[in-house]
């Protein structure tokens, strides 16, 4: 699905600004408020493994580098590569 310049799919791995690794499990509509939401899977870290949904807006946006100055990544969630299939 297609989101402003960015497009997200399910089964596409992100890493998040702070290095948490997610990975997108799929696009949901908030059932109250209509507004478009990610399902995404925390795979990596030292927090909670599980299930979350964040706004899409929020997910792709760019990093706030006000609040964290040294964050590297241009967005909040960047693609990762994908992985060769070859090894």
């Amino acid at each position: 699905m297609i989101f402003g310049n960015r497009e997200v799919h399910a089964g596409q791995r992100y890493k998040h600004f702070k290095g948490r690794i997610y990975t997108v499990d799929g696009i949901a509509r908030h059932t109250e408020i209509k507004s478009m939401v990610l399902v995404i899977y925390h795979i990596t870290g030292k927090y909670e493994q599980g299930l979350f949904a964040r706004p899409i807006e929020m997910f792709l946006s760019l990093t706030d580098k006000k609040k964290y100055p040294q964050a590297k990544q241009k967005y909040r969630f960047q693609l990762l590569a994908k992985e060769s299939k070859n090894g």
